[in-house]
């Protein structure tokens, strides 16, 4: 047991030795540090929450406490990112303090190149030719084995620092991923790359709901998965691959497809017991096409019967099971061609793009397979997406309850878990969103860090004329179109954000905005083009950030945001399934979600004590909300409002 004051010396004495003897706490970051290290080291607190307000500086209080956990108390960490702007802000921090005992790494696919042939990671040189990490990571082998560019891998280089630092910054995507699937098949934890560790900080916490829902989510594309999947059968087929005598027969479900052949075959399979089958002798292509349809048309049909699709499911499984084998063969035999290749005929490439595709694709299905059987069948949606220019649709399939999910996919992995966010929003209505009543405890702590920002100069107008919802958008959007472009001649020297609650608003605005302020917009339409936008942004003199999604994570003080548009209330789309499910199973999660994006929203604007921004609310249907929410809302936020007609 530590005294308080113990706490507290180790806390200064971290900070001056890490950070420099010029470095000074916020206003309430010292005392809620020492929050942290007491519910870990004397209270041995499962779960803590930390409700700071943007701008509090919550970085450093994951990186400090990580640092004062480890060298007085022993304990390693893992930090966690909810999206790459906010993994690069930490990256930065420990890059320029020189924080030696700290790694990072995000996840490999479309994020790194590989040194010697210059493609994605998915097909690089070791990825191609099956070389283990525990070969690469060993230096007489790679020597010997002429693989000394790992040596000068980004990639690689990060992940053995990574691995070997006792405090790692990772994103949730990454770690979800070692924890329930590569520790999963690595039982021993001298063999895992990133085990279990003492403690977790989660940044931007109230996304976890939405990113356990996105791991365990899986989508079907009817025209595209069919297309990638019989083009590996093919090339298969016409490498007439050797060796299949282990495959073995699997359990079908004849009710669900009226016909013969597929049992037959299936038989056929089971029986064919030589020492050298061809892929040929066993399988057909065409056949294995024709009931891949027919799966998906059995889909189609059985979308509102939950029990029903699990079948349906795992038969799909069932069937992609012998395209998961044989992909691992085909690799094998690839092995010598592939050796020292320096660059890939595209035939090649194409392949391996595909196998690296359908390996993650089926290990998606397989898990939302098992997460659902868990967590309830009765929570199973599937919601069907029709391009409007090709016909082709997508399944989607979702668990609408994600308390049980959360529990066994991310907070079961930890003892201790801080959590942090500006919007927590009411504590025991989080506690029910992430599942805390499954965990040990079946409680969490709470610590709230009051606002110290001086907001005299940055009120939050609120315009209730001109409403953005179904009813109203068609007649009144050109309305709050002109009240923008009003907003941002005001504002014709200063730098802004425009959200818009969706692309296609963001798309409307900057097509029908006249030529000058087009020029001013900084507009994107994925997360890799918004990375772009921002760093352009910055760089700009005047710019205006405009999109849906720059809700949290973004830190622009100061001249990088001195107005932000409110063009529409972010309310999750009411026409999406699981949307209206969990309005059914959780009747406020609608309105609270919609309240703690703006939140969140309004929080980009003010991120130090001399810092101000000018918010302006232009949809009406704020108003509502605002009074079903009230007590979600801070009192800063509270008494900055005021209300004006257009």
């Amino acid at each position: 047991m530590e005294t308080l004051d113990k706490i507290k010396e180790h806390i200064i004495e971290w900070a001056e030795d890490y950070l420099g003897l010029d470095f000074q706490f916020r206003k309430y970051q010292l005392e809620t540090i020492m929050f942290i290290i007491k519910s870990i080291i004397n209270d041995d607190r499962e779960t803590s929450i930390i409700e700071a307000p943007t701008g509090s500086g919550k970085s450093l209080l994951c990186i400090i406490s990580a640092g004062v956990l480890l060298k007085y108390y022993n304990k390693k960490s893992y930090i966690l990112c909810s999206d790459l702007y906010l993994w690069q802000q930490y990256v930065d921090i420990i890059e320029s303090k020189k924080l030696n005992n700290y790694g990072y790494l995000k996840g490999s696919i479309g994020n790194y190149t590989c040194f010697m042939n210059k493609q994605d990671l998915s097909c690089a040189r070791c990825k191609l030719e099956k070389i283990s990490y525990t070969q690469l990571k060993d230096k007489k082998w790679r020597t010997q084995n002429f693989y000394n560019c790992v040596d000068k891998c980004i990639y690689m280089q990060q992940r053995f620092r990574a691995e070997k630092s006792p405090i790692s910054v990772l994103t949730y995507q990454l770690w979800l991923y070692h924890m329930n699937l590569v520790n999963k098949n690595n039982k021993e934890e001298n063999i895992q790359t990133f085990p279990v560790r003492d403690v977790i900080f989660c940044d931007e916490c109230h996304n976890i709901p939405d990113i356990i829902q996105q791991f365990c989510s899986v989508t079907i594309n009817t025209e595209k998965d069919i297309n990638k999947i019989m083009s590996i059968f093919d090339y298969i087929s016409e490498i007439n691959l050797n060796n299949l005598n282990n495959l073995n027969s699997i359990d079908y479900n004849e009710n669900i497809m009226k016909d013969d052949y597929i049992i037959n075959y299936y038989n056929k399979t089971n029986n064919n017991k030589t020492n050298k089958l061809h892929y040929n002798d066993i399988f057909d292509n065409d056949k294995i096409k024709k009931y891949l349809k027919l799966l998906y048309i059995a889909l189609y049909n059985n979308q509102e019967n939950p029990d029903q699709l699990i079948d349906i499911l795992i038969l799909y499984i069932d069937i992609l099971n012998y395209l998961n084998y044989m992909s691992d063969m085909i690799l094998e035999q690839m092995q010598e061609s592939l050796f020292n290749t320096k660059k890939l005929d595209k035939e090649t490439e194409n392949i391996v793009k595909k196998l690296n595709w359908f390996s993650t694709y089926f290990l998606n299905i397989k898990n939302y397979k098992e997460s659902i059987i868990n967590s309830g069948t009765e929570y199973m949606l599937m919601d069907i997406i029709t391009d409007e220019e090709t016909k082709n649709e997508t399944y989607s399939f979702m668990c609408a309850k994600e308390d049980f999910l959360c529990n066994e996919y991310f907070l079961k992995h930890i003892k201790n878990k801080i959590l942090l966010s500006a919007t927590v929003g009411l504590h025991h209505a989080f506690d029910d969103n992430i599942g805390i009543k499954y965990t040990v405890q079946k409680m969490s702590y709470m610590s709230k860090i009051p606002s110290t920002f001086n907001y005299d100069k940055s009120p939050i107008y609120f315009i209730p004329t001109y409403k953005m919802n179904y009813a109203n958008k068609k007649q009144d959007f050109p309305k709050i179109q002109a009240l923008t472009i009003k907003i941002i001649n005001a504002n014709i020297n200063q730098k802004g954000i425009i959200h818009t609650g969706s692309y296609e608003n963001a798309r409307f605005f900057y097509n029908n905005a006249p030529y000058e302020i087009r020029q001013r917009l900084y507009l994107y339409g994925n997360s890799k083009q918004k990375e772009e936008s921002i760093s352009n942004f910055k760089n700009s003199k005047n710019g205006i950030l405009i999109g849906p999604t720059l809700i949290d994570g973004i830190d622009l003080p100061n001249d990088y945001c001195r107005f932000i548009i409110i063009m529409k209330i972010p309310y999750p789309n009411i026409t999406n399934k699981i949307v209206k499910k969990k309005i059914e199973l959780f009747p406020d999660w609608y309105n609270n979600t919609t309240s703690n994006m703006i939140i969140q929203s309004i929080g980009r604007g003010v991120r130090n004590e001399n810092d101000y921004c000018n918010t302006y609310i232009l949809d009406g249907c704020f108003g509502q909300l605002y009074q079903q929410t009230k007590e979600q809302y801070p009192e800063h936020i509270k008494n900055r409002l005021k209300i004006i007609t257009a």
